[in-house]
This record gives structure tokens, C-alpha cells and sequence, in this order.
């Protein structure tokens, strides 16, 4: 199924799949629950996260499950989400509203931009690249030569 060629009926109903699984996940992220999670990762899952950090796998279990007995605390929800449907992938934007509490203690908290793409694999929509950065606002100056 191409974006092109599918009936509209259909590609809105894929969309709605896509964005269940997405709730779903960012649900079961919230909350620490890390089967949840893995079960909407694709195993070759990787991104970049809000700490400017590089590429990491997102779906190991052991390290997600470290990372929450050490502290870490995400709590977001999407704002101006986007689907995109290309055949067998789907991409999305969007922003994160709210923090995150890193295992060290710092917290960053605010508008993050989002991009994802999910995959449909095992009957279902899985991550398998994202990117999380937070929005910032460039300063502008006036310029003279």
C-alpha cells in the first residue's frame, strides 16, 4: 500500500493504528513499564535522545530497566502530532510538552521537537528511529556590515 494508491478510508484507519501505539508507548515510557514499551520497539530500534547524547538503541531491556530503578522519570504528551503513511513505514512530528529527571538528578523540562518512524512489524506499529531534541527559540540581533 502506497500513500498514492491506498483508499482514504483505509489510510486514515492505519493512521489511527499508528497513533494508538504511539499513545500506548509514551503511556507505558510515563510509567516506567518497560514491557509495554519493548513490546512497541523494534529491536533495532535507535535514536537521539534530550540529552545530546549520541545514538543509542531504544530497546534494551536491561538498561531501560536501570535507568528507571536509578531514577529516571519521563512525563510528556504530544502536541501538533503528524502521520505520515508510506507503505509498510510511518512517519511522524510533533512536540513533547514537559520533563524528563535524568538518573544523575537534572531535569529538563519544556517543548521538545519529536520525529519518529515506526515500522509495522509483528502485527503491530514499533519504533524504530526517533529523534528528541529540546525547541529552543534562536536569539536574533540585528546585523550590520
Amino acid at each position: 500500500m502506497t500513500h498514492a494508491s491506498a483508499p482514504l478510508g483505509k489510510l486514515l484507519a492505519r493512521s489511527e493504528e499508528v497513533r494508538r501505539a504511539q499513545d500506548l508507548h509514551l503511556i507505558a515510557w510515563n510509567q516506567g513499564d518497560v514491557d509495554t514499551y519493548l513490546s512497541l520497539t523494534s529491536d533495532e530500534a535507535m535514536g537521539f535522545g534530550a540529552s545530546g547524547d549520541l545514538a543509542s538503541h531504544a530497546g534494551r531491556q536491561a538498561q531501560l530497566r536501570n535507568l528507571y530503578a536509578a531514577g529516571y522519570r519521563p512525563d510528556f504528551t504530544y502536541r501538533n502530532r503528524t502521520v505520515h503513511l508510506h507503505g509498510e513505514a510511518a512517519f511522524t512530528t510533533a512536540y513533547l510538552l514537559g520533563s524528563l529527571i535524568t538518573p544523575s538528578g537534572r531535569k529538563l523540562s519544556g517543548t521538545f521537537r519529536y520525529t519518529e518512524v515506526r515500522v509495522w512489524e509483528d502485527r503491530t506499529w514499533k519504533l524504530i528511529q526517533y529523534h528528541l531534541s529540546p525547541f529552543r527559540v534562536l536569539k536574533s540581533e540585528a546585523h550590520s556590515t
